[in-house]
């Protein structure tokens, strides 16, 4: 066919156009995209293999729930391409119809099989599409939940300290008080003097020290009801709001069917 021919095919261009938008989407998803894919997939252990190697080191999980979402941000920004793409190979098909003189001869049928196959190059780059996005939400499922974990590791451990220094609190706590209550003015166990071992006023101690348990105790108890009664009191009066409300929306209905009896019969 000499190169003036070309000039009656109608098609020619919009089947260059789509080829070339076709291996440029292969090229962005399956090597840019793909590349991030691989190597969090890599990172993460997730690969077609069911085991880390031994020896791997531990996986840093502070900037990898960043890297999936870009990966997804990634995957759902070109979900459209293979659409667009069908709907270009569909209008050279259009074209190559409404001139069938143009399409008719050896290229004409070398460009459709050339479109079949950039149909099925589409249909693959879709199936990659979609299983680089069901991928990445599994990784990041997975993401999370090994970061839940870690962090009930951590409380774990945390509780464990706790309940060592409880425990030391609670051998250390009674001999810190006897020896607090003895060391007072109220105990006289000097040999050399004659007086009372206990001062008359030893009771003053344990009055003063019922008392102030009493106050905290009242002062907490008393606080905590006051915000239970504070939050009732804004709920109740929501409610109450919320009803006169429709009590005045009901009252306006009965009004207006009221006004528009009669002027119905």
């Amino acid at each position: 066919m000499s190169m003036a021919s070309y000039g009656y095919q109608p098609h020619l261009v919009p089947f260059i156009v789509v080829a070339h938008s076709t291996t440029e989407a292969e090229s962005f998803v399956l090597v840019e995209i793909g590349k991030s894919f691989v190597s969090i997939r890599d990172t993460l252990g997730c690969d077609t293999h069911f085991g880390r190697e031994r020896g791997s080191t531990l996986i840093d999980f502070t900037d990898m729930p960043r890297a999936i979402m870009a990966l997804s941000n990634a995957t759902t920004d070109v979900q459209h391409l293979p659409n667009m793409l069908r709907d270009q190979i569909d209008l050279v098909f259009q074209l190559m119809e409404d001139f069938p003189d143009a399409g008719s001869d050896e290229t004409g049928i070398q460009m459709r099989k050339r479109l079949q196959i950039l149909r099925c190059r589409i249909k693959n780059l879709e199936t990659e599409l979609n299983r680089m996005s069901s991928s990445a939400q599994s990784m990041t499922q997975m993401v999370y939940a090994t970061l839940q974990q870690r962090d009930n590791d951590l409380n774990r451990r945390y509780a464990a300290d706790m309940r060592v220094i409880t425990a030391i609190t609670l051998v250390f706590l009674p001999g810190t008080f006897v020896a607090t209550l003895f060391s007072a003015s109220f105990w006289n166990f000097d040999p050399r003097s004659s007086g009372p071992l206990v001062s008359k006023w030893v009771w003053l101690y344990f009055f003063m020290t019922a008392a102030l348990t009493l106050i905290v105790l009242g002062v907490w108890r008393g606080y905590t009801g006051l915000k239970q009664s504070i939050k009732s009191a804004k709920d109740a009066w929501r409610t109450g709001l919320v009803f006169k409300w429709l009590g005045r929306e009901k009252n306006r209905s009965d009004e207006e069917a009221g006004h528009e009896g009669p002027k119905d019969k």
